[in-house]
């Protein structure tokens, strides 16, 4: 619902449109959707993305090599912040493989901030100790 909204004050009620909303429609025409963008075919746009999740793991991995050849992209670097529950959830307690399309880089903010509190805590949880006698 929330998405038909936006759609509806982006870019069925406003003209001319933003430069982000730009970017959304030369996505959109990069596709091959141009079709449906000119008919301002939420369903049919909202289709299109839906038969590639609809093949699950398989889909997503066709979609993001169709992104990647149209736009010039070789691979994307994800950053992973250790220090964050959130983000260890999804490749620890065992390393996760990713398409080589797939580059990871590690985000050590919090230390480098000395935010010594946020790196406590992610230590304690993954059963580290905290002080130089615990290394």
């Amino acid at each position: 619902e929330q998405a038909d909204l936006i759609w509806d004050a982006l870019f069925i009620q406003r003209s001319p449109i933003s430069e982000a909303t730009r970017g959304v429609l030369t996505t959109l025409v990069a596709l091959g959707l141009e079709v449906h963008v000119k008919a301002r075919d939420l369903k049919s746009i909202r289709s299109y993305y839906g038969s590639f999740r609809d093949q699950d793991l398989k889909g997503i991995e066709a979609f993001v090599e169709k992104v990647y050849q149209i736009s010039g992209v070789k691979y994307a670097i994800m950053t992973n912040i250790p220090f964050d529950a959130t983000e260890t959830q999804h490749w620890r307690p065992k390393r996760k493989e990713y398409p080589a399309t797939f580059k990871s880089a590690l985000r050590v903010d919090p230390l480098l901030a000395g935010d010594k509190e946020t790196i406590e805590i992610a230590l304690k949880a993954s059963g580290y100790g905290t002080s130089l006698a615990d290394a």
